[in-house]
C-alpha cells in the first residue's frame, strides 16, 4: 500500500485483498470506496496501542478545525533570538545545544541559541557589508554538509534576502545556468566549488 496524492485529499492506492490483508483482525471498522483504480479514501481511527497523549486521535477532525495565528511580519531569526534570550535570562539552559553538527568522523559542534545567534548575526552583517547584497537579492550558496550552510541560511531571513541553495556536485555550466534563472547578486562557495564559479565569473 503506498500514499499518493489526490488534489488536496489523500489516498491510499491499494488492491481491495492487501488492505483487507493488512487490516485483518483489526478491531476498528475501515470505511473504504473503492474505483476502478483502486484508489480508497480510508479513515481510520487511532488504535489503543497507538493513543496520542495529548488527545490527538482523529485526523479529520483535527484537519478541519485547526487555526493557526500568522503574524503579518514573520521572520524565523526572531524565534531563535528569543530562544537566546531565554539563554541568557536563565529560563533556558544552554547545556542542551540549539545546534548539534556530527561530520563522518564523529567530530563534533554545539552551538547554544546564543551562539547560533551570534554568528548567524556576524554572517548577516558580511553578506550585507562587503559582499553589498539587500533585502530582496538572491543568494546563490553552493556548500557541502557544513554548519556554515545553517548560518548562511540564518543570515538570509535575517537580511531578507532569498536563498538559492546548490549541490557541491555543480559544475561551471551548471552554476552559469542557476545563476542566470536566479539572477543571484552574491556567490557562497567552498574552496572546492569556488574554481567552477570563478570560471563563470
Amino acid at each position: 500500500m503506498r500514499l499518493v496524492g489526490i488534489g488536496s485529499s489523500l489516498a491510499y492506492r491499494c488492491k481491495s485483498w492487501r488492505l483487507a490483508q493488512i487490516h485483518s483482525g483489526s478491531s476498528k471498522a475501515i470505511n473504504c470506496i473503492f474505483s476502478r483504480l483502486s484508489s480508497v479514501h480510508v479513515h481510520v481511527t487511532t488504535p489503543a496501542v497507538f493513543d496520542s497523549k495529548v488527545g490527538f486521535t482523529d485526523y479529520e477532525k483535527e484537519r478541519r478545525e485547526f487555526h493557526i495565528d500568522v503574524p503579518e511580519y514573520f521572520n524565523f531569526a526572531n524565534v531563535l533570538d528569543e530562544w537566546a534570550q531565554k539563554e541568557k535570562i536563565g529560563e533556558r539552559k544552554d547545556s542542551n545545544p540549539a545546534f548539534w553538527w556530527v561530520d563522518d568522523k564523529g567530530q563534533e559542534i554545539k552551538w547554544s541559541f546564543q551562539q547560533l545567534t551570534e554568528n548567524s548575526r556576524r554572517t548577516a552583517n558580511i553578506l550585507t557589508g562587503a559582499c553589498e547584497v539587500r533585502r530582496g537579492d538572491r543568494v546563490m550558496v553552493i556548500l557541502p554538509r557544513l554548519p556554515e550552510w545553517w548560518l548562511v541560511n540564518i543570515a538570509c531571513l535575517r537580511t531578507g534576502t532569498i536563498i538559492s541553495a546548490g549541490s557541491t556536485q555543480l559544475r561551471a555550466k551548471d552554476i552559469k545556468s542557476r545563476l542566470l534563472a536566479s539572477k543571484a547578486t552574491c556567490i557562497i562557495a567552498d574552496s572546492d566549488s569556488a574554481e567552477f564559479v570563478d570560471e563563470v565569473c
